[in-house]
């Protein structure tokens, strides 16, 4: 017939490549310690190695953001706890050296990720928690993400990485 025809596509797939870091009006940062503070060699953990991860969102508009954090896990990491701002407080906090940490609206251990909710106003916000080495392997460590719940233009991915999980005998 002469009328217009509609197609949709809908197509489906995974990039062969991580997807690279990128903000828009946020900026994210993903910091990795171990226990006491030190910087951790991601392709040399062992099995039962806790490290501690940081979450940094830095607004750079002056308004109310409410903020999505998800941080996926690599599939050898299970998480231990989530810090809370009495964690991190200065001389008094067994996290002391992280700062401090805000206290999130929700924040939630999931079996394969971190996921918090946060009002991020003027000044940079800290989030942190404790995973433990469990699978022995190679693992893509994915990056974090963050996004207004009002506003999708206003986001933030940092970049993946990867970690190597030894067996603890060796």
């Amino acid at each position: 017939s002469a009328g217009p025809v509609w197609q949709t596509t809908f197509v489906r797939g995974a990039p062969v490549e991580p997807p690279s870091s990128s903000a828009s009006n946020m900026r994210l940062t993903k910091a990795y310690y171990t226990m006491q503070g030190s910087k951790p060699d991601l392709q040399n953990l062992v099995q039962g190695d806790r490290i501690v991860i940081q979450l940094t969102l830095t607004p750079e508009e002056r308004r109310t953001n409410p903020m999505i954090v998800e941080d996926l896990l690599p599939a050898g990491f299970e998480i231990e706890a989530i810090l809370r701002p009495s964690d991190g407080q200065s001389g008094k906090g067994a996290f002391s050296w992280l700062g401090n940490i805000a206290s999130p609206n929700i924040a939630e251990s999931r079996d394969d990720r971190f996921v918090a909710a946060i009002d991020v106003r003027e000044k940079a916000v800290s989030l942190a928690y404790v995973v433990r080495a469990v699978t022995p392997g190679n693992f893509v460590l994915p990056g974090a993400v963050t996004e207004d719940m009002y506003r999708p233009q206003v986001f933030a991915r940092t970049p993946s990485g990867s970690v190597v999980i030894k067996r603890e005998d060796g």
